[in-house]
């Protein structure tokens, strides 16, 4: 193991550790007086913890989060990283400071919210409507309009009821709220197929209705 000690020049609390700048800069010069600092390492984590900073964020159930808070943790990502690299854990270097109080990461207005996380959203729910689209996935109205955005424009939307099938463009319901939605499926189905729907309700229409997506 290696053995690394800190000068008591670096403090730690004299950084505003929402200057992201200012931050990176005493981590820089921090490893470099521990002889931990590898330029390339450095970018390869950061890189690296993107993503996983992502992957935590997006697996505790948020639509965005603030940019300062998310860039909070990618530093956190690599200060662990170029520990771990350095084989210099439990020597007192721990990660040192609170990023809870820092920042609200839920508050969008002060710093904006993510960009990076917003681009790492939109690429997975491409990837995951392409993969609904090659499998033929059959899907519920919910699952539907979670990707209403991410649906390419010549995508025909199939509604599976009672053994019976239909199909419109899904560009007529992009731009619809969820409820909106409901009521054009129902209108669909109710015109296609008169004589099976007058049986149900418009809810029992909606739960007896699955989807799948065609792409033109």
């Amino acid at each position: 193991m290696s053995s690394v000690t800190t000068s008591p020049n670096f403090d730690h609390s004299s950084i505003d550790i929402r200057d992201v700048n200012a931050r990176r800069a005493h981590m820089k010069a921090f490893f470099l007086h521990l002889g931990l600092w590898n330029e390339e390492l450095e970018k390869e984590f950061r890189a690296d913890g993107e993503e996983q900073a992502c992957e935590v964020v997006d697996a505790a159930g948020y639509g965005q989060i603030n940019q300062a808070y998310f860039e909070l943790m990618v530093d956190n990502i690599v200060w662990f990283n170029l520990l771990d690299e350095g084989d210099a854990h439990d020597q007192g270097h721990d990660w040192p400071w609170d990023m809870e109080s820092a920042v609200d990461s839920k508050d969008l207005t002060t710093y904006g919210s993510s960009k990076y996380y917003r681009e790492w959203r939109r690429r997975k729910a491409s990837a995951e409507v392409q993969h609904l689209i090659s499998t033929a996935r059959i899907v519920n109205l919910q699952a539907l309009h979670q990707y209403h955005n991410d649906i390419p424009t010549d995508t025909q939307v199939e509604c599976l009821f009672s053994g019976v099938s239909t199909q419109f463009p899904h560009h007529r319901i992009k731009s619809l709220a969820i409820e909106e939605v409901k009521r054009y499926v129902v209108g669909i189905m109710e015109g296609a197929f008169p004589s099976r729907t007058k049986l149900y309700t418009d809810d029992e229409i909606l739960l007896r209705t699955n989807y799948r997506l065609i792409q033109g």
